[in-house]
């Protein structure tokens, strides 16, 4: 079996490392590779000058630009024995990242998450555009709440319909996630839940909030007792009824609200 492979998309501010380790977290759980992709706008760099001399420029940007990666990856990589290989690229942002979806054909994607401006990457609404471009597994890292190399996931579901894992390495995240895992749900109403069944397993604890204004602070709280450091949230809309609001409609809001890294699920 070939091995997955992780992208990582980074805007080379200063979370950048912080965003790579995480991927490299991932990518020891999984036994995957990994390649850092970075998109600078032409018009970030060239200005009003003549062709030749926008040409220059964009060529000491570029060799820069390289060194700078190199700079960054060589002592993640060595400190976490993986390799880490990298691209970059100059032009228009959306399209050069859907070009790399096609040519890489990643399995996961890794973005970090700007608190000042939510999905917002180099200036664009970057994170929106990979939710609804990309049908794979989704990782959206909190600066401040991530996932560690070399140490166990504490691992928390929300509202996932049987609090299953929709992505294909689903069994290397439970094997090394803290035990118990722990299930969160807002539902419409409590005094009408049921308890569903699990296909994690049986060591799951569950919390169950019932939908109101305070929905996301409340589950916010709990998040943070229970040290939670990456929440999936399934994007598949179930097509059986379920008790749970579907996160998906409200999934902005959710990921820019709480402070905890995220695994979106695959969409097929």
């Amino acid at each position: 079996m070939s091995k997955y492979k992780i992208l990582v998309l980074t805007d080379m501010k200063d979370t950048t490392v912080n965003t790579l380790k995480n991927g490299v977290s991932l990518a020891k759980i999984i036994d995957a590779e990994i390649h850092l992709f970075h998109v600078k706008k032409p018009t970030d760099i060239v200005e009003q000058e003549s062709q030749l001399s926008a040409i220059r420029t964009m060529n000491r940007s570029y060799v820069s630009t390289d060194s700078e990666i190199q700079n960054l990856i060589e002592p993640v990589s060595k400190d976490h024995n993986i390799p880490i290989s990298y691209s970059h690229v100059f032009g228009n942002l959306k399209n050069e990242i859907n070009s790399i979806f096609k040519s890489y054909k990643p399995d996961v994607v890794i973005l970090g998450k700007n608190k000042s401006k939510p999905f917002s990457f180099i200036g664009d609404n970057v994170t929106d555009f990979v939710i609804k471009n990309f049908d794979g597994a989704i990782m959206i890292v909190d600066n401040a709440n991530n996932v560690t190399p070399d140490k166990q996931i504490s691992l928390g579901v929300l509202n996932s319909f049987d609090s299953s894992l929709n992505v294909a390495f689903s069994k290397h995240l439970i094997t090394h996630a803290a035990k118990p895992l722990k299930s969160f749900k807002i539902i419409k109403n409590t005094s009408d839940f049921q308890n569903t069944k699990s296909s994690l397993g049986q060591d799951v604890t569950e919390y169950v909030f019932e939908h109101n204004q305070n929905s996301v602070k409340n589950l916010s709280g709990y998040l943070s007792k229970s040290n939670i450091n990456l929440l999936f949230i399934d994007r598949v809309k179930s097509q059986t009824k379920t008790q749970s609001i579907p996160i998906s409609d409200n999934l902005n809001d959710v990921i820019a609200k709480l402070n905890v890294s995220f695994l979106l699920s695959e969409q097929k």
